[in-house]
């Protein structure tokens, strides 16, 4: 919004009345039909992605075979994919997708696109051996553990600085700052 603001001077942005807020909460019969075909077409490429995800496999392969599935599957607007390996998937929105993926790694995949001006963003977390160890299981319980605690202790009204900055300080407490 602010990139918004600045980019168009004197045009001026607000909020959406609570009543049209409201009213867009409630989904007809082809809002919902739409929504699930879009949810449906991401859940096809997250089943896929396993088969590929494998050592020596660049990022950048897979978001072209995400991108590809994804135009195939109907979508009009894609907005991000991420697909971060090794350290790489700690850093929030990495967007280069220039890693290639390691032995017993993990690889955050997020997907943020939209099929006839419906979102779907969702996220998975792979590992490249195919199968999670008990590595993978700890980190992946300590990160769940931050998000639970960033949710509650989160300040009603809050800047995304704040957020970050408390999220920095649970990563922190978890043992997981070099990683943030």
């Amino acid at each position: 919004l602010d990139r918004m603001k600045k980019s168009m001077p004197g045009i001026r942005v607000e909020p959406l009345p609570a009543q049209l807020q409201r009213m867009r909460m409630i989904k007809d019969p082809t809002e919902i039909s739409t929504i699930k075909r879009g949810i449906g077409v991401v859940k096809e490429i997250f089943s896929y992605l396993p088969g590929i995800i494998k050592p020596g496999v660049s990022e950048q392969a897979i978001s072209a075979e995400i991108h590809r599935r994804l135009i195939l599957g109907g979508f009009n607007k894609i907005y991000d994919i991420f697909v971060a390996s090794g350290a790489n998937s700690a850093t929030i929105f990495y967007r280069k997708n220039k890693g290639i993926l390691e032995e017993n790694s993990l690889v955050l995949i997020d997907i943020c696109a939209a099929i006839d001006y419906y979102v779907c963003d969702l996220t998975r977390t792979f590992p490249t051996s195919g199968v999670f160890n008990d590595r993978h299981k700890q980190l992946i319980w300590e990160v769940e553990s931050v998000h639970t605690e960033l949710v509650r202790a989160l300040p009603k009204g809050g800047s995304l600085s704040s957020l970050s900055d408390l999220a920095r300080d649970l990563f922190r407490t978890h043992g997981l700052d070099r990683n943030y």
